[in-house]
């Protein structure tokens, strides 16, 4: 509780130490700010973007909508939708782990094939040939697609930027798409802005996504 009669508090300055990352400490996701091209959405899912790097990774059979982010909202057509971070410098990245939210009847998917990963070098968007593969689905249906919140890992050979995002064509016959998190792996270059802008509590402006 804020102290005096005036009731404020002050602070100079508060720094966070904790365990080596298990990952192999390469995760720099929280170096970030959570985007998402559908600032606004009004389905059931979470509406603050920040869900997306909360480090909760939903089980399989879990219902609770909370967990996810979705861009559903009435009327949509069909569109072209991103998840992604901005840094406040570059950063070499190497690896980009998706996990999906909840599929439903009529969406919650990147529909026919269109899911890429794109990388932003000197303010344009440049496709990312991955090395591995995948395996999202295809289809545009609810029976294309697997069990909710399956996860999905982008391999490719590291490249420079100062964003990164997943993007497709939304799908279902709602035309919505959603995500539970998205962990991104690689090499801070440089040092971060004095003061990088901070992660949104609600939502966020679409801006280049």
């Amino acid at each position: 509780t804020a102290g005096g009669e005036a009731a404020f508090a002050t602070i100079a300055e508060l720094k966070v130490f904790g365990a080596e990352a298990s990952d192999g400490g390469d995760n720099v996701t929280f170096y970030g700010v959570p985007t998402a091209s559908v600032s606004a959405p009004q389905g059931g899912g979470n509406r603050d973007i920040a869900v997306i790097c909360d480090g909760v990774s939903p089980a399989q059979d879990c219902a609770d909508t909370s967990r996810q982010y979705d861009t559903y909202f009435p009327g949509k057509t069909e569109t072209v939708e991103s998840f992604g971070y901005t840094f406040p410098s570059t950063v070499s990245i190497h690896k980009l782990v998706y996990q999906e939210g909840i599929h439903f009847e009529n969406g919650g998917w990147f529909q026919g094939g269109s899911l890429r990963v794109e990388v932003r070098q000197n303010g344009e968007w440049q496709a990312v040939t991955l090395t591995n593969t995948p395996n999202y689905p295809v289809g545009n249906d609810l029976a294309s697609f697997g069990a909710s919140f399956e996860i999905y890992t982008f391999e490719f050979e590291p490249i420079t930027g100062d964003a990164i995002r997943i993007i497709g064509t939304a799908g279902g016959d709602a035309v919505f798409t959603n995500i539970a998190e998205l962990k991104v792996y690689g090499v801070i270059n440089g040092e971060p802005d004095s003061s990088p802008e901070p992660v949104p509590s609600f939502s966020t402006t679409p801006g280049p996504f």
